[in-house]
């Protein structure tokens, strides 16, 4: 079952932001996002539209999975395993560009529309998420840390 998030960056006081299908959780998505998203690649990301699983590089135009291919899973995994896969880029699907917000909430409330759990924003090169009813803003990589922590 998917766990559904919302990825946006911040440009002045507009949000500009796009689904997540996959791992929307902050071990998931999250932790792709701190560990391999600074704020000019979060930019490309986002700028590419709607997400089917986020990966730790953009990567480049590919099957939309080994179903879609000639090439077996394992084939299919070396090749574009790391790479972001968008519904846009790499199926086709019309309809599936970033869209902006005049604020966070805005943001938000798109998105939980959708079925979003998750919301991630990158705000002054810091990722920052949300989640549940109170939507607090919290520090990701603080959060991660002592979720690690808590767990060793």
């Amino acid at each position: 079952m998917a766990t559904r998030s919302a990825i946006a960056v911040m440009h002045g006081d507009r949000v500009k932001g796009c689904y997540v299908h996959w791992d929307g959780y902050p071990e998931g998505v999250g932790a792709t996002l701190i560990h391999h998203y600074d704020v000019i690649k979060a930019n490309q990301l986002v700028a590419l539209g709607n997400v089917s699983s986020l990966g730790a590089e953009i990567g480049e135009q590919h099957p939309f999975s080994s179903l879609e291919s000639e090439l077996s899973r394992d084939e299919y995994d070396g090749l574009y395993g790391n790479m972001t896969t968008f519904y846009g880029r790499d199926r086709g699907e019309a309809g599936q560009e970033y869209l902006s917000f005049a604020s966070t909430e805005a943001f938000v409330n798109h998105y939980e529309r959708m079925g979003c759990e998750y919301f991630y924003v990158m705000q002054d090169h810091v990722w920052k998420y949300t989640t549940g009813p109170d939507r607090s803003w919290r520090d990701l990589a603080n959060d991660l840390v002592n979720q690690a922590e808590a767990t060793a």
